[in-house]
């Protein structure tokens, strides 16, 4: 293995010779400025040394290096997030309110000058980009700094195998310096559970870098939740030096501050509550308790949309989109955040992504379970071309229009057009009140518009003209224009056109609205298109900056509403009570009545500085303000955050656990009707060591897992269990839990083979066929081993055999290959000279003198090459020694009158096969591989177990299939070993390469189970053995060497999270390992064995491999 140091100095010296400049404008790392950059990536790695792929080392240009790692690590993570952890935390829980005084929250945040340049990020997820090369990411940022962003926060969860994930790193940095673009770090505590230090200490080596981007002076970090381990960061932030603004959303601004380690904050709250539009309360929050911490920064997040429908992480909601691009952006004009974080670049699974749609499928729809696709063919890209003027504008106060452009966006089908998914507007797993999504999402093409004076809007659909129009116009006619128009029972195609005076300024035709659904769903997500008029002679900017103005009209909820609403046009609109609308030309001032306004009693001092200011200007509302100060109450819970399930009603196995769960605000619409509603009344603390199975047919939308975590579980419905516990059942067992789950699948039933199981396929539930699939694995390994035990009798011989077989032919593999009498091909490497009392100059090997006694010297010219050709032919390096020898011809008489003469020819450092040639005993490798034998049969054993308790925590199917790899293998394996024994026993001499060949087989087969045990040097080293003779029978072994030497093959990145240090008994892993299994290609099924594909030809029967939708 080579160090990371040794691997960087590789790369970046290939990289310089093999990168040239190019005909686009992009910035080039050529010349002089390359060595900076090399320096630095030296200086940020030279306290690392990892192991490192062994390809690495053939690398001989950034390409080779750019096209690595297309495999899936040994803990592959669903890009939307881990089962049963959901990726948005709630704002609303736990959210303390914000002081709202006068003197606390100032009516203008506008006049707030940022010490540091504001920028701009786009939350990445680096999961969808595992495999693209260092090409692909430049394409990628080369479109995000066509929007004007600054950088991408690399979002990627904790990875057992960090060396992988340092690589792809690496690749999205160079692109990054190629490209004058930015990067930062977004920690995913939720994705994989949490980081270890020292993995975070290794991941921020990246963080000098020029192309990381600093804050304050030093590197931005941030994370994905991962409060718990807020301690971590008071080393990591001594050890990296860095400044750390973590997303801690699910404890609100004052708890995560609370914790004493974040010198900022990120906010997750990009999105709106139920049927209503977007707000900035949450905003305000973080802004007055980062503002008590010091003027500490924020992050403020936005967001063009949210949907989600992937089961398999308990993931099936939607908030309202609609609007919420265009209202978020105008929000940022009024909140002036130290930064902005776009959710997301390319998180398809909660359809938040502004960059272009994966090129192939979409794996988090497999391994989420996702009824159907619903991002294909729903572009997001023109949601970007709003970016530049929007960016531009909060950055530097205005922006210049080159290029009227307009872009609309809707969802192809109206709410009612199919079935809605059992998708929910809002979600219980955040303790919000859950609506019927046609409550939430609005049946309407909305519009934006970047123009340099008013215009006219029109949108068609199916070619009848709806009564579109502009609802929101910018200050002084630049800038951006909105609207929306909704479409009603109208169906056909969607265009939209601006004009102007009369004439087309831009106008495109986008999807059908339709009723027509994928696979019968209605699809929430969005699509959207754009269309640009001509470049304009001369740019337009608008009159007044940002910070020109003031707000000219805001709104509030619940009581304060009437206050803001008059204060906010005035520009009083403090963002802790009132919510700015619009920005403009400050107003001018009623006249003042000198009417000093306080709060009324039981009211708090959130109302102190509304109500000093209306009544002073002739607005002092008796149910919220008056002349007298009295005592105020201070309220114990925000007056601004919305109401939750305070209870609720079941039906029939649902009346309890809907009864219990909704009075603490979770109560899911499909099994529970919320009753009252109020103030949250937060839930007792889960115990995380038990868990609820709902035990019934169907699901229960969680409320098994809330209850019962909580010390309520009804046994008619719900079975409580520690979350490590596997129960045990018998066939006489009395136990309930038992007897529930044989009811719904016969476990009595016994089969032993896949011909027997596809008999009774048609009378066997669907849902079990899982079950009794794993029976037959069971069956089939244990067989195997069985017949292990009895071939291995008496089979040490046969390895002997083996060794002894190796001991013939390699020596004279390595004789072939520098042969000096027929010219071997390895000869070209070296010149030789004649020494024979004559003078000859040095010529290419070989050369043959003309006297019977001569010496021929070697010298090796072209080492490089010579060592090259040697690896091509799998020959070690230490099987060739050089050395000096002499070759004798004894005389042999002649008639008469000839005379005979012993000939010699002596040789002089000469390459020669190596007198000691040694070879690992590929006994060594099954005897080190038993354990794992039987730590499988362990695992199916007891996995099977509970599966027929129903607490298995994985999809039955997904389980069986990636489990079927090993068992199957060692099944090839243990047949190899019979042949080899009935081949020896026949004593057929002709055979004797069939025999070698079944013993390289059934090693091959077993060799990724020792591959851990004796070290991956080792397990490298006889297959290269192993392929010397594989290429002197021309046996169909070499096929499973090639399947099982390349680490990046689907069928080794199974084993690697089955067998490797990471491969967890776990739903979730084995349910990645069955997204590998399915994409092993049909022609390398055939190349693991003849007994392999018989058994995966059967078990396809029974579970086939295209049972899911491709995404």
């Amino acid at each position: 293995m080579q160090s990371l140091h040794s691997f960087l100095i590789l790369f970046l010296v290939t990289y310089t010779l093999g990168f040239r400049p190019t005909s686009d404008n992009r910035p080039q790392i050529t010349g002089n400025d390359i060595w900076p950059f090399i320096r630095d990536v030296l200086e940020a790695f030279s306290r690392l040394n990892g192991a490192w792929p062994p390809e690495v080392r053939s690398y001989k240009t950034l390409e080779d290096f750019a096209g690595i790692l297309s495999a899936p690590s040994a803990s592959p993570r669903n890009t939307t997030q881990s089962p049963g952890i959901t990726k948005w935390k709630s704002p609303y829980v736990n959210t303390s309110a914000p002081d709202l005084r006068l003197s606390t929250l100032t009516s203008n945040l506008l006049d707030t000058e940022a010490k540091e340049p504001k920028a701009v990020f786009a939350h990445f997820m680096l999961e969808n980009a595992k495999d693209w090369t260092v090409g692909e990411w430049e394409d990628e940022i080369k479109i995000a700094q066509s929007a004007h962003i600054d950088g991408f926060a690399l979002n990627f969860a904790n990875d057992d195998d960090l060396e992988r994930l340092l690589l792809e790193i690496l690749k999205a940095m160079v692109a990054a310096k190629r490209r004058a673009f930015k990067m930062i770090f977004s920690f995913d505590y939720a994705g994989n559970g949490p980081f270890l230090i020292d993995s975070v200490v290794t991941i921020l080596e990246f963080a000098p870098l020029a192309e990381y981007y600093k804050y304050r002076g030093k590197p931005l970090v941030s994370t994905f939740e991962g409060p718990a381990n807020a301690k971590d960061w008071i080393e990591i932030k001594k050890r990296a030096d860095c400044f750390f603004m973590p997303d801690w959303s699910s404890l609100g601004a004052k708890d995560a501050l609370a914790l004493g380690t974040a010198d900022g904050l990120f906010s997750w709250a990009a999105w709106p509550w139920g049927n209503t539009n977007m707000d900035t309360y949450v905003d305000a929050s973080y802004l007055d308790f980062l503002g008590r911490a010091g003027n500490k920064p924020y992050m403020m997040p936005v967001s063009p949309w949210f949907y989600t429908n992937l089961p398999g992480y308990k993931k099936n909601w939607l908030w309202r989109g609609d609007d919420l691009w265009r209202d978020r952006w105008e929000e940022v004009m009024v909140v002036q955040p130290d930064l902005v974080q776009i959710i997301s670049w390319n998180d398809f699974g909660e359809s938040h992504y502004i960059g272009p749609l994966p090129k192939g499928k979409y794996r988090a729809f497999e391994i989420g379970r996702a009824p159907y696709d619903y991002i294909t063919g729903m572009p997001h890209d023109a949601w970007r071309n709003l970016l530049p003027y929007w960016i531009d504008t909060y950055k530097n106060g205005k922006a210049s229009i080159s290029q009227e452009l307009v872009v609309a966006w809707y969802r192809p089908n109206p709410a009612a057009a199919c079935n809605d998914g059992g998708t929910s507007g809002n979600t219980a797993l955040q303790l919000q009140i859950e609506f019927p999504p046609a409550e939430v999402a609005q049946d309407k093409v909305f519009f934006s518009a970047v123009l340099t004076s008013d215009a006219t809007v029109s949108v068609t659909v199916g070619g009848v003209a709806l009564p579109a129009k502009w609802e929101k116009k910018p200050s002084g006619g630049v800038g951006v224009y909105h609207g929306s128009v909704a479409y009603g029972g109208h169906r056909g195609p969607v265009k939209v056109t601006v004009s102007r005076s009369g004439s087309t300024i831009a106008s495109f035709t986008g999807t059908d609205i339709t009723t027509s659904c994928t696979d019968g769903y209605t699809n929430w997500n969005a699509w959207v298109g754009s269309a640009t008029g001509p470049n304009l002679a001369t740019a337009v900017s608008p009159k007044l900056a940002v910070d020109e103005q003031k707000c000219v009209k805001g709104t509030a909820k619940g009581n304060f509403q009437g206050l803001c609403e008059f204060t906010c046009q005035y520009g009083y609109c403090p963002i802790g009570a009132c919510v700015c609308l619009e920005l403009g030309p400050p107003k001018e001032l009623p006249k003042p009545t000198g009417v000093k306004g306080y709060p009324i009693a039981g009211e708090g001092s959130s109302y102190i500085g509304l109500c000093d200011f209306a009544c002073n200007y002739g607005y002092c509302p008796p149910n919220a303000c008056g002349t007298t100060e009295v005592v105020l109450t201070e309220p114990t819970v925000s007056p601004f955050l919305p109401p939750a399930c305070t209870s609720g009603k079941g039906k029939d196995n649902f009346i309890g656990l809907c009864q219990y769960a909704c009075d603490f605000g979770f109560c899911p619409i499909k099994h529970c009707t919320c009753t009252s509603t109020g103030t949250l009344v937060l839930p007792p603390p889960a115990d995380t060591d038990y868990n609820g199975t709902w035990i019934l047919d169907g699901d229960d939308a969680g409320l098994c897992t809330f209850a019962c975590s909580r010390n309520y579980c009804p046994e008619t419905a719900c079975r409580r269990g520690r979350v490590d516990e596997v129960p045990m059942c018998n066939d006489d067992s009395t136990d309930p839990k038992c007897m529930e789950d044989a009811e719904a699948c016969d476990v009595s039933l016994t089969f032993n083979t896949w011909s027997e199981l596809e008999k009774a396929k048609d009378t066997i539930p669907s849902g079990c066929m899982g079950i009794h699939s794993m029976q037959v694995l069971l069956k089939i390994l244990k067989d195997t081993k069985a017949n292990y035990t009895s071939v291995d009798n008496d089979y040490d011989y046969w390895f002997g055999y083996y060794l002894k077989y190796m001991d013939r032919v390699v020596p004279e593999q390595i004789r072939n290959f520098v042969s000096w009498g027929d010219k071997g091909p390895g000869n070209k490497y070296f010149d030789c000279t004649l020494l024979d009392g004559e003078p000859h100059e040095p010529e290419t090997c070989p050369v043959y003198g003309h006297s019977p006694i001569y010496t021929i010297d070697y010298d090796l010219k072209d080492e490089t090459g010579f060592w090259a050709a040697v690896d091509e032919r799998n020959i070690l390096k230490e099987w060739i020694t050089f050395e000096d020898y002499d070759v004798s011809t004894p005389c042999i008489p002649a008639p008469p009158p000839n005379n005979c003469q012993d000939s010699k020819i002596s040789f002089r450092d000469a390459p020669r096969a190596a007198g000691n040639i040694t070879f690992a005993n590929p006994k060594d490798i099954i005897t080190q591989s038993n354990g794992r034998f039987d730590q499988l049969e362990l695992d199916i054993a007891i996995t099977w177990t509970e599966m027929m308790f129903g607490i298995w925590d994985g999809d039955h199917e997904d389980t069986v299939e990636a489990l079927s790899l090993p068992v199957f293998m060692l099944a090839q394996a243990v047949d190899s070993m019979e042949q080899v024994k009935q081949l020896g026993k026949e004593e057929k001499e002709h055979e004797e390469e069939e025999l070698i060949m079944n013993i390289v087989t059934a090693i091959l087969s077993v060799l990724p189970f020792a591959g851990s045990i004796i070290g991956r040097i080792a397990g490298i080293a006889w297959m290269t053995q192993a392929v010397i003779v594989v290429e002197l029978v021309g046996s169909t072994a070499l096929s499973v060497y090639d399947v099982v030497k390349n680490e990046g093959n689907p069928a080794m990145a199974v084993l690697g999270m089955l067998l490797g240090a990471a491969g967890a008994r776990t739903g979730r892993n084995y349910a990645s390992a069955a997204v590998k299994r399915r994409e092993i290609d049909v022609a390398d099924i055939g190349k693991l064995g003849d007994v392999f594909k018989r058994h995966d030809d059967a078990f396809r029967k029974i579970i086939p491999a295209n049972r899911f939708c491709a995404a």
